[in-house]
């Protein structure tokens, strides 16, 4: 394997752990948020609101900016560097790599990676009038997770 090769692969790993465990933690936040403010089930978003406001205002507003801290800081630097040193992966690979199955497989899943990124952020930047409910957080924590398992094993196994 030759050097740029190498750095190409770890700059793609580091960025993906970095991207997608500031997804995760985030939306571990908005659960914890969720849960502080007593919303165990799915709400309406007046009864969300009618919830947020039962949590201290301060402990609101610290949920809310260490969620959207983790994603600035954390997930969107992680999705810049894994997107840019996938790119120059990409460029690396011989044709008959690019064609294969698994990899077309890999590349819808990064692009799901995208939207759940972007869905999360816009929550995010919502949970000053509520936190979503811990049900939503929980649920988009584990889709996370699950493509993040499923990439990991398309490009471990190349089925």
């Amino acid at each position: 394997m030759d050097g740029l090769l190498a750095w190409s692969l770890v700059a793609h790993l580091a960025g993906m752990v970095m991207w997608v465990g500031g997804l995760l933690a985030a939306t571990m936040a908005m659960a914890q948020a969720a849960r502080e403010a007593g919303s165990k089930r799915e709400t309406s978003p007046s009864r969300e609101a009618e919830l947020a406001s039962r949590m201290p205002p301060a402990a609101h507003a610290a949920y809310t900016r260490m969620t959207q801290r983790l994603l600035r800081a954390l997930a969107h630097p992680g999705l810049i560097l894994a997107l840019a040193a996938g790119i120059a992966l990409l460029f690396q690979m011989p044709q008959p790599v690019l064609h294969s199955a698994w990899l077309q497989a890999k590349l819808g899943l990064a692009a799901v990676l995208i939207a759940l990124d972007w869905f999360i952020t816009r929550l995010a930047g919502r949970m000053d009038a509520a936190p979503p409910s811990r049900g939503a957080a929980m649920r988009l924590h584990a889709l996370v997770a699950s493509v993040f398992l499923a990439i990991l094993i398309l490009v471990l196994v190349q089925p």
